[in-house]
Formats: C-alpha cells, sequence, structure tokens
C-alpha cells in the first residue's frame, strides 16, 4: 500500500508491506494449524502539530497570509523568502518546513499462533494453543536550528529556532 502525498513533491510517504503464511494439517486425531504474519512501515512526513522546539506544517499554515500566494515564496533561498526575511515575525516559509523539519518512522511487526487439537471423542477435542506480537519500531524527528543574521529585519522578534533531533526505539 503507498499512500499519496498531501504536501508538494514526494516529502509525505507511507508505504506498508505484508507478508501472511498459514498452514493446517490432519493426522489421525491431531489437528495442527499455525499462522505467521509480517507487516513492515515505512512513514515520512514534515513536522506537524505545534510545539517549541522547531517550525512545524500547522503552525505555518495557520498564520499564513490570505492574500499571499504559496507558490510566490517556494524558492526559500531568495532573500526575500528565508527565515531572516519572511514576511511574518510569527512564522517560517512552509517550503523551509518542509526541507528542513522532518519525522521518520519505521515499524516492523511479527505475530502469529500455533495451535495443536485432539479430538477425544466425538464432540469434544482439546485444544492447546499459543500466539505473539511482537513490534520493533523506530522514529527519527529533527528540527533544523536557524541563527538569524545580524542583519535580519525580523532580528528581535523572533527567537532562533534551537535546532532538535531525537531517535526514538
Amino acid at each position: 500500500m503507498r499512500e499519496i502525498t498531501t504536501y508538494p513533491g514526494n516529502v509525505d510517504t507511507y508505504k506498508r508491506n505484508n507478508v501472511s503464511l498459514r498452514a493446517n494439517a490432519k493426522y489421525k486425531k491431531f489437528n495442527f494449524d499455525t499462522n505467521i504474519n509480517y507487516i513492515r512501515k515505512d512513514m515520512s512526513q514534515p513536522s506537524a502539530g505545534q510545539g517549541n522546539d522547531g517550525a512545524t506544517m500547522t503552525q505555518e499554515i495557520l498564520q499564513y497570509g490570505a492574500d499571499i500566494s504559496f507558490e510566490s515564496v517556494k524558492d526559500y533561498k531568495n532573500p526575500n523568502f528565508n527565515p531572516d526575511n519572511y514576511f511574518t515575525f510569527y512564522a517560517e516559509n512552509p517550503y523551509w518546513v518542509i526541507d528542513n523539519n522532518k519525522n521518520i518512522y519505521q515499524d516492523d511487526r511479527v505475530f502469529g499462533k500455533i495451535e495443536v487439537g485432539y479430538d477425544i471423542i466425538k464432540g469434544l477435542k482439546a485444544t492447546a494453543r499459543i500466539g505473539g506480537d511482537f513490534t520493533s519500531a523506530r522514529q527519527k524527528r529533527w528540527n533544523e536550528k536557524v541563527d538569524y543574521s545580524p542583519d535580519a529585519w525580523c532580528l528581535g522578534h523572533k527567537n532562533p529556532l534551537r535546532g532538535t533531533y531525537q531517535e526514538l526505539y
């Protein structure tokens, strides 16, 4: 499964792959049944939500001027649209956020069961079953550090973005 992005470019992705195996057998009065499943998820997206550890898409979009075209600020390396000179004290250029503030998540999950049954008499069966569900997840998130230049028009009005980096296992 692959999700279609909601952001420009290929920065918001979701990939999921599944593999499932199942087997069963019957031998005289014994019944055997087993299944195992593996799921791999890979996700990547710009920082979303809100917080004090850097610019996020929700903050930037909510504070964006209704009379300004998103397309016009696409080149955030242009001196008029970079972090030093962006048109508001309260937000960063959303295209800068897309390229510099990210979340990457990977998840591996294995689950399944083994079952053995024995037909004691007609209509009465003894069953033993064991199963498990195991997950290993990794997440990386980072927000770029921004120190505004001494001649930036926003200096004194915007707090420098301290930048963050975090890995969770």
